[in-house]
């Protein structure tokens, strides 16, 4: 009877057979039922605390967090010699080349601008200093103050422009930085998803059909990426944060762990419907 809450009862003399029998029957008829699905819990990226369950054909589970695991290893070989080639290190140093020159451009233009106002800028800890110049030459504070009083107030006029500049300048500073951060970032993205590419590809191919599968791979895809660090134990560019709820002391093998799959229940074995004792 396909409807819940319906059951059967065997009587009968202790002895009679009554288990045997009912199992012998059961035995004969539970292989021409369909077998179970798999059942599969995956990470959940956008809510780590709750993972997420997938429906698989029996069989499947294992077989899926097999290659899950196969893929890890694959990963963690491919990705650090990806950026241990030359091609890597070449694009990094031009990405880099390129920011520098733009900085010094704006060094170069920011003094050139103080020169032309009667200032030499000289770098402290504190910051970028402007110092008078007279006769070509940087004066100290105590010749400053013996100057005339017209001309004091002409360079503190001239002064204020470039103190203008230089915030503008330090903001462009600031902005290059980040633009520079951003450039490494897409770039290691971009040699990453490289150099798994065709690890994707293949379980991807290999698991056409199944939409959440296809769904889990796909934020896996997005996720490794922003996880490098897990992949090169021995990087030191471009560290991101731990993922929430893992240690950022934790060994790479424990953060990867959110690649594996944990088959919750595996019917591989299973020939049409299990047979079941409580």
């Amino acid at each position: 009877i396909e409807i819940e809450g319906y059951n059967v009862y065997v009587a009968g003399s202790p002895g009679s057979g009554r288990e045997s029998t009912t199992y012998d029957y059961l035995r004969q008829f539970a292989p021409q039922r369909p077998t179970p699905s798999d059942w599969v819990y995956v990470h959940n990226f956008n809510q780590p605390d709750q993972p997420r369950a997938i429906q698989l054909p029996p069989g499947m589970g294992k077989q899926f967090a097999r290659h899950m695991d196969e893929f890890i290893t694959s990963a963690q070989r491919d990705i650090p010699r990806a950026f241990d080639s030359e091609d890597y290190e070449r694009r990094y140093q031009d990405a880099l080349a390129a920011i520098q020159r733009r900085r010094e451009n704006l060094t170069t233009e920011l003094q050139t601008f103080a020169t032309e106002r009667g200032f030499t800028l000289q770098m402290t800890p504190a910051g970028i200093v402007t110092v008078p110049i007279v006769n070509g030459q940087a004066i100290p504070p105590d010749q400053y103050q013996q100057l005339p009083e017209e001309t004091r107030r002409a360079y503190e006029e001239r002064n204020q422009e470039v103190q203008r500049q230089v915030s503008s300048t330090m903001r462009e500073m600031r902005q290059l930085e980040k633009d520079a951060a951003d450039r490494i970032r897409e770039l290691e993205r971009e040699v990453a998803l490289f150099a798994v590419g065709p690890l994707f590809d293949e379980l991807t191919e290999r698991y056409a059909g199944h939409d959440e599968i296809l769904t889990y791979l796909k934020e896996v895809q997005n996720d490794v990426p922003e996880h490098l660090q897990d992949f090169r134990p021995d990087q030191q560019r471009g560290q991101t944060p731990p993922m929430p709820g893992l240690p950022g002391g934790a060994p790479p093998e424990e953060r990867l762990s959110r690649y594996q799959v944990n088959v919750f229940i595996d019917h591989s074995g299973t020939e049409g419907a299990p047979v079941l004792q409580e």
